[in-house]
């Protein structure tokens, strides 16, 4: 994973996993993969207190492949976090 600051305490990240070809328990193959994901993170403060947003999308590149056999992972992963601090 990588991170780099495009912004004052804002944080674009990039990180990305390959999976060699396996042997299933049903005596198929799964097929290797690389995925990669995206997102931003970016803390910030607003009436006194402190804020955590995170934006986020995993596989990047739309891979199909199986961590399981017979259970295909989905295309893309949208999503935001929100943090407070207190």
């Amino acid at each position: 994973m990588g991170k780099y600051e495009i912004l004052p305490q804002g944080w674009l990240q990039l990180s990305a996993k390959h999976v060699g070809a396996r042997d299933a328990q049903k005596g198929d193959e799964l097929e290797d993969y690389i995925v990669c994901d995206a997102g931003f993170e970016k803390k910030f403060k607003f009436n006194g207190l402190n804020y955590n947003l995170n934006l986020f999308v995993n596989n990047v590149t739309g891979t199909n492949y199986q961590e399981i056999s017979g259970y295909s992972m989905p295309k893309y992963v949208w999503g935001f976090m929100m943090g407070l601090e207190f």
